[in-house]
């Protein structure tokens, strides 16, 4: 036999008080993890980016020793830029 409305209604709102009343409470907790998960997440992203442009810096600047290198094993062109304007 079902029971009459309002015991139910009224336990009803005690459960979504106490319910309200617990999110209340937890919020700060909620909100700190979530910044902090989140501030995680930004510093593995600076990290990410910081060794792409580490990497990128050393593949550069190896590149450029390469060339150097394969510079002076080539036989240098002689020119003459100080050409005699008589001639």
């Amino acid at each position: 036999m079902p029971q009459p409305p309002e015991p139910l209604e009224e336990e009803l709102r005690v459960v979504w008080r106490n319910a309200a009343n617990t999110r209340k409470n937890t919020a700060h907790r909620r909100v700190e993890s979530i910044l902090e998960s989140s501030r995680a997440e930004l510093a593995l992203r600076e990290l990410f980016i910081f060794f792409t442009h580490m990497i990128k810096a050393f593949f550069m600047l190896l590149n450029a020793v390469l060339h150097s290198l394969s510079g002076r094993n080539s036989t240098p062109v002689k020119t003459d830029h100080h050409e005699d304007p008589a001639k």
